[in-house]
């Protein structure tokens, strides 16, 4: 048996199982279900194995890489058998493994709907939608990280840690709110990353900020033209018919000298508003690697516990042969040129950084790096560590640490020192997953988790083989104290504390494509505040209590897509009084997805988080409302895509009401030319109310008990059109050089030529390298692919078609193939033992190869069980279906019969076995 098997989804992959008698005797050995873990099987073990003295067998197994076989990236396969015997088990191999390593795996993908936001005039605050959906077979657990945010800004939502099961998606709402009396003058770049608990970043999105009278870098973070590499293009846009810009892009990676490579990217903007014409470069950069070397010039993003987003120069050099030391140096600033030069300088990084890989994924890094803030004061340096551990083939352990100082040189403060420290425990066995996840740091820690300390215990326990079911408990705890020195230029700075605990139990269940889980748990939060805008206490201190319930459930398709998540709790202890408790509240996400149509939408009614109580204010409802529908469409061989999206919004607690409508459309013409359009309408239309004083007895006003009353509406709307032109050129490391134009159709006759009655089929699902697209009505793909590369294409089985043979092609050069798709059935079969009164004990059965042959040779294989049976799943055709017996220790009285397969029902195919172990032949003389 193969110890790993590497595996892609939606294929079938096969093992064998080898079994020797090495004792003396015949030896019956059954197949001990309930301690192995093997799913359900195309071609499975028999319940008892059968072997003689020093006999030898090999037992095939065969199974379909699917949501239903498969779910963790790394499964393990555990075969358990147990002898009838009492004298066998102590000289019994306890059991046989293998794994697989899912190599396609798709993972995590994280989106917005809409890549810039605007702050809104009236209260400094904007509502960014997060969607996460799950392409992969595993569930996904991880928190989300935001970095970049500026002072005095804050981003209120869920970032505690979360797992979504596989085709699960869901919308987060975060609010964007100042919370000081300080406010930045330049947009900026929010980063959002997924990192699962190793430390890994499972996706990464960009979010661009700015005042909703600004319009200088309008689109700057589109999705509008793709970044296929080398390609250029020119857009034009258009801002409520008073702004217009002009972008540039270009970008791409070659190969240099048969080995390096050379990776670019500029993006640059030209816009003019009223009187004002500026150019701004962002997002650009060269980077040139060698085997050796590298150097990237121009815009630096790193993933660290430390702010560093901006222009500036990166060098690396490989050491040994798995690691790689790196030395940089940048200022905090994405923005490469400002042509309106009024945005403050960022803070001034060097760092540097060994980083290590070793065999089985283990990662070992130490890194320093100093920070000096001219503009606010802070001088910094960190020093961290973090390392990871493979304790044994089922335990992991990753270990980190950091070690800070900072201080304000401006107003001499004294230097604050800081640390942090953290693990993460991993423990997977065939029936129980353990997961333990601790981080601490100091308050005056210069990280990006200041002042924090996480804990998380998970446990999850199978409760059948197949992992279909499991009950799973946990535990977590989030507590938030962080600490800041004097910085200049910030006139007011709050005071945030806030404390989350969750305690909990699940089960959850699967069957075939749909899941459920559902989850009680308890809920702690505590919240300290000051500093806070006039509609909020300038000091807060409150505390909540509740008992919760969460419903997660779905399907899971090859076309469809449907979930829904559900939060529901009772509130027994709110200390903010808004609302009173006890009261009720609920959340809700809910997507569906098809390749036509699609369907998001959220609800949440009364506060979830204390935070959310913020954004209350004196308001004593808190309602949220999102949800809208989504159109893809594809036409013209997929040359013409158009996609048109609507969005509601609705906040209770500001009386805020958003509508969205994106339309976007792109054409590809000939020689990589693509020309594309995009409308963007926004109305927002918001209440606004003015704060009042009641009389407090003769001309004195009661301070303390304002009350706020309606005044008008305020009706923003928002008009963005886009126009651009895109070249794709050159021969760079990804860039597709081959076409290869693929054509389905129905091979009645099974000859694999298609012939004029033979239709084609439209809608199949083609995948080749992970990369899925459906035919068209003439049942036609196309795909762009990469020169001289074997790739193995499939379909996805949705309409009970089914490839003839495996379809294997090598990109020498263009090609257009013609593929025939087969109907199948099932022909089932079984060997009848003759009588033998020579013979006294039932001969074994499993094993036994039998063959399918149709009018153009062609050869299907399968296996008897235990008993005889056999089953073939063939394309609709005329079979000779025999046995080969030559050199075996029987004989098969009828060894062929011909079948006709059509559709309709057949009887069971039945062979005559004949035992020959004990031949007696009879001589006369």
């Amino acid at each position: 048996m193969r110890d790993t098997i590497s595996i892609q989804s939606d294929q079938t992959f096969t093992n064998f199982l080898n079994v020797h008698n090495e004792s003396g005797q015949r030896t019956v050995l059954y197949y001990d279900r309930p301690n192995s873990n093997l799913p359900k099987a195309l071609i499975g073990l028999p319940d008892s194995l059968v072997l003689q003295a020093g006999e030898a067998k090999k037992y095939p197994l065969k199974f379909l890489a699917n949501r239903q076989t498969i779910r963790q990236n790394l499964q393990s396969f555990i075969i358990s058998l147990r002898s009838a015997a009492p004298s066998d088990k102590s000289l019994m191999q306890s059991d046989a493994s293998f794994y697989t390593q899912l190599t396609d795996a798709e993972g995590l993908s994280l989106g917005l709907e809409q890549d810039e936001v605007y702050l809104s005039q009236l209260n400094d605050r904007a509502q960014v939608m997060v969607r996460l959906v799950n392409h992969g077979y595993v569930p996904l657990t991880f928190t989300l990280n935001l970095s970049g945010v500026p002072d005095g800004l804050e981003f209120t939502g869920q970032t505690m840690r979360m797992t979504l099961e596989p085709g699960e998606q869901q919308i987060l709402p975060f609010e964007a709110a100042y919370r000081t009396n300080f406010k930045r003058s330049e947009d900026f770049i929010v980063t959002i990353k997924a990192i699962d608990d190793l430390g890994n970043q499972l996706a990464v999105k960009m979010l661009k900020v700015f005042s909703i009278t600004s319009s200088r870098n309008l689109g700057q973070f589109s999705t509008l033209l793709s970044n296929p590499p080398n390609s250029v293009s020119l857009l034009y846009g258009n801002l409520n018919g008073s702004s217009d810009y002009f972008q540039f892009r270009t970008n791409g990676k070659t190969v240099v000298n048969g080995s390096s490579t050379l990776e670019y990217r500029l993006n640059m903007d030209r816009y003019s508003q009223q009187d004002s014409k500026t150019v701004n470069v962002y997002d650009s950069y060269l980077d040139y690697q060698t085997k050796t070397w590298g150097i990237k010039a121009g815009s630096i993003y790193e993933s660290s516990d430390f702010q560093l987003y901006g222009r500036g120069l990166k060098v690396n050099m490989r050491v040994a042969q798995s690691g790689v030391l790196s030395a940089m140096a940048l200022e905090n600033n994405y923005l490469l040129f400002n042509g309106n030069n009024f945005n403050r300088q960022g803070a001034r990084i060097l760092g540097a950084d060994y980083q290590e890989n070793s065999p089985g994924n283990n990662l070992r890094k130490a890194s320093y790096i100093y920070s000096n803030d001219r503009y606010t004061g802070l001088n910094a340096h960190q020093i961290g560590f973090r390392s990871d551990f493979i304790l044994s083939g089922q335990e992991r352990l990753a270990l980190q640490a950091a070690y800070t100082v900072e201080h304000n040189f401006i107003k001499n403060t004294k230097a604050q020192q800081g640390a942090s420290g953290g693990f993460n425990y991993r423990r997977q066995t065939d029936n129980i997953n353990i997961s333990f996840n601790s981080f601490y740091s100091t308050p005056y820690f210069t990280g990006l988790q200041r002042g924090l300390f996480f804990s998380d215990l998970r446990a999850d326990w199978k409760l059948d083989q197949e992992g279909n079911k499991s009950l799973y408990v946990f535990g977590n705890a989030m507590i938030n104290r962080p600490k800041f020195q004097p910085q200049e230029g910030i006139l007011m700075f709050r005071d945030f504390k806030n404390a989350i605990y969750n305690y909990g139990l699940g089960y959850q269940i699967r069957k075939g494509s749909v899941y459920t889980n559902f989850s009680p748990y308890l809920m702690r939060q505590s919240l300290q505040t000051s500093g806070y805008e006039y509609k909020n206490p300038e000091n807060t201190d409150w505390d909540a209590s509740s008992i919760r319930m969460k419903l997660l459930t779905g399907y899971t398709g090859g076309l469809y897509n449907v979930s829904v998540n559900a939060d529901y709790g009772y509130t027994y202890l709110n200390t903010s009084g808004n609302p009173v408790a006890p009261f009720h509240s609920l959340k809700i996400n809910a997507s569906y997805s098809m390749p036509l149509l699609g369907f998001t939408g959220t609800m949440q009614i009364n506060p979830y988080y204390l935070t959310d109580v913020l954004n209350i204010g004196n308001q004593t409802k808190y309602r949220m409302y999102n949800f809208g529908p989504n159109v893809r469409i594809y036409a013209w061989e997929r040359k013409l895509e158009f996609a048109l999206s609507a969005l509601y919004n609705y906040y209770g607690y500001t009386h805020n009401n958003n509508y969205t409508t994106n339309a976007f459309a792109k054409y590809e013409l000939k020689n990589n030319w693509i020309i594309t359009a995009e409308m963007q309408y926004a109305v927002n239309r918001q209440r606004i109310f003015r704060q009042e004083y009641a009389s407090a007895g003769g001309e004195r006003l009661d301070l303390e008990n304002p009350v706020e009353n309606y005044v008008n509406n305020f009706n923003v709307d928002y008009r963005q059109l886009r126009f651009g032109v895109q070249k794709k050129f050159g021969r760079s490391i990804n860039t597709a050089l081959r076409k290869l134009k693929l054509n389905y159709f129905e091979d009645h006759n099974g000859n694999g030529i298609r012939e004029n009655d033979e239709p084609y089929v439209s809608g199949l699902i083609v995948k080749i390298n992970g990369e899925s697209a459906q035919t068209d009505r003439k049942g036609h793909v196309e795909f762009g692919v990469e020169e001289k590369i074997r790739y193995v294409i499939s379909v996805n089985n949705t309409k009970g078609w089914s490839l003839q043979e495996p379809t294997i092609v090598f990109t020498d050069k263009n090609k257009s193939l013609q593929i025939p798709l087969v109907k199948t059935q099932a022909l089932q079969g079984k060997l009848v033992v003759k009588k033998n009164k020579y013979v006294d004990n039932f001969p074994v059965l499993a094993g036994i190869k039998v063959s399918a042959t149709d009018p153009f040779g062609r050869v299907h294989q399968t296996y008897t069980d235990d008993r005889g049976n056999f089953i073939f799943y063939l394309p609709r055709n005329k079979y000779m279906v025999s046995i080969e017996t030559k050199g075996l220790p029987f004989s098969i009285e009828n060894a062929a019969e011909e079948v006709t397969l059509k559709g309709s029902p057949l009887d069971i195919l039945t062979f005559i076995y004949t035992d020959e172990r004990r031949k007696i032949g009879v001589t006369r003389f």
